[in-house]
């Protein structure tokens, strides 16, 4: 077996991987990336401009076992170089102050167990104004944040026509509303197009107005010629050496050639999804770790959540123009992500439009219980819907979690995940709040007839490697550290602690941003 020497090997490169590729590289490190999937070098002609699209993107939830109401395989995790951000809508939401600290404000509700995150708002706030930068960030001050300290790159966009509607809705039910911060150009951006309003985000932009991480930050990295990416390659498993108090490499194969390869550093990152993250760190047991890397307090795979989300659409009797625009959050309210009343429930959900192809996912979701010529009828009036989705805040318990099973196992001999999720209490009553206020919106801004789906799905996967202070509780520390093993680090949504209610994607980038400071900074002592 060829045995390959790197400064750093990042697995997963994706919305966090392609931060580290980048920065590392551009640091003078010598970085290989790994990644499962397909590097779309062309997206012009690589990507379709047609709803089914999303599929060839987005990672293959069927292969996993799964226990539990809260994990149905919403296709919205990346599969390939980019990661999500090729087939993501593109919300660029910072989390809010209060998000950092939500234990010591409300303590956990019955059925939950969470912790603050090691670290607050501040910590990050020049890291988000970076990520924003590179993004190309589209939007303005929004009225539930503090003031900014410094303008996003981009104006906001305009309204759509469904927008100004829901807008008159809200303002109706004094409801506070404002273009979302979305990563799409409202104008040339560093030479990348504007956005046409085609509709089809989620299968690729092939004019590249959408922040794309494989588009946007590897050609820096690549220019430095100290970024090798090795794509369609699988990672088997981690090793460590130093009597399992170092990471080694890893190992993986390369689904190309049939040929498998070591790759050993001086670090380690593995930026995989969170179900494939808690996988490989149980996966690379060994002497030292029989139960998994990290995992000598059984935390490796807990605490694993995501956005009880809720989509509905409103039917009304004039033209929307809904099938065109980006694909979501032209209109938002974060009027209710803020307790209430604590003692019902904690944290909320957000309101965001939806507009552009969107017919099928329709069909699937707030249409579900709808067959044959019924389903037609009312789909054959898509340009007179109004289309909104709730995120709403999730919270992690003990035993909802990642595991894997031995005894079955993939086409390349690792052991398949296992996925325990169900929804709490908590949970459900959140998003039954997120219904009702859905559709007293959408009546005040003129729909006739109402259709949401009261059943949530998950969006945004998060937890299984919890970052914290305390190893008995966590896995790693506010930099994404393994506790036990100072060069293995991890990076992605499952080091969250909590997960607020509105989308992870600038948290993850802001994340990668400084724990890649953190890594050039100590390189010399970590190596």
């Amino acid at each position: 077996m060829r045995t390959k020497h790197y400064d750093v090997v990042i697995v997963g490169v994706g919305a966090a991987g392609a931060v580290f590729a980048k920065q590392l590289s551009q640091a003078g490190l010598k970085v290989l990336g790994i990644e499962f999937g397909k590097y779309f070098q062309n997206h012009r002609q690589d990507f379709v401009e047609n709803e089914a699209g999303v599929l060839s993107l987005t990672w293959n939830n069927n292969q996993y076992r799964v226990e539990g109401d809260g994990f149905s395989g919403t296709p919205n995790l990346g599969a390939h170089v980019g990661g999500g951000t090729l087939a993501w809508t593109s919300m660029a939401f910072r989390y809010f102050e209060r998000d950092f600290k939500l234990k010591t404000r409300y303590a956990s509700p019955l059925g939950t167990a969470f912790e603050d995150w090691p670290i607050t708002y501040q910590d990050l706030e020049l890291y988000y104004q970076i990520a924003e930068q590179q993004m190309g960030v589209s939007g303005t001050s929004l009225p539930w944040y503090n003031p900014r300290t410094s303008p996003l790159p981009n104006p906001p966009h305009c309204y759509f026509e469904s927008s100004k509607m829901l807008e008159a809705g809200m303002n109706k039910l004094s409801i506070r509303s404002a273009p979302g911060p979305v990563a799409v150009n409202s104008r040339m951006y560093k030479n990348r197009e504007a956005c046409i309003n085609c509709g089809f985000c989620r299968s690729g932009c092939r004019t590249d107005a959408k922040y794309q991480a494989d588009k946007v930050l590897l050609p820096s990295a690549f220019a430095t010629r100290n970024f090798t990416l090795e794509s369609e390659c699988v990672v088997l498993k981690i090793l460590t050496e130093a009597n399992g108090t170092r990471a080694k490499g890893v190992i993986y194969f390369d689904k190309k050639t049939k040929q498998t390869y070591q790759a050993n550093a001086k670090i380690v990152i593995v930026c995989n999804n969170p179900m494939e993250t808690a996988r490989l760190f149980l996966n690379s047991a060994d002497a030292k770790y029989p139960n998994g890397l990290g995992n000598e307090y059984d935390q490796v795979g807990r605490y694993f959540y995501a956005h009880p989300s809720v989509f509905g659409i409103g039917f009304t009797e004039s033209k929307t123009a809904i099938e065109a625009g980006y694909n979501m959050g032209n209109i938002i309210s974060l009027d209710f992500t803020e307790t209430k009343n604590p003692n019902e429930y904690i944290g909320g959900f957000s309101l965001l439009s939806l507009n552009g192809s969107g017919l099928g996912v329709t069909a699937v979701d707030p249409l579900q219980n709808l067959y044959g010529q019924e389903l037609k009828s009312i789909q054959y009036d898509y340009t007179k819907f109004l289309a909104m989705i709730a995120f709403c805040e999730g919270l992690p318990k003990y035993d909802n979690r990642i595991t894997v099973l031995p005894q079955i196992q993939d086409t390349f001999g690792s052991p398949v995940a296992k996925i325990s999720y169900y929804f709490t209490n908590h949970d459900r009553i959140v998003a039954s709040k997120a219904v009702a206020k859905m559709r007293d919106v959408m009546v005040a801004a003129g729909a006739v007839k109402t259709y949401i789906r009261e059943n949530p799905f998950e969006s945004h996967p998060m937890g299984g490697m919890r970052m914290g202070n305390n190893p008995a509780t966590s896995v790693t520390n506010e930099f994404g550290q393994i506790h036990s093993i100072k060069n293995l680090f991890v990076a992605g949504a499952s080091l969250f602690p909590t997960g607020s209610s509105v989308g992870p994607t600038l948290t993850i980038h802001a994340l990668a941003l400084r724990t890649a400071d953190y890594i050039i900074k100590n390189f010399r002592k970590l190596s």
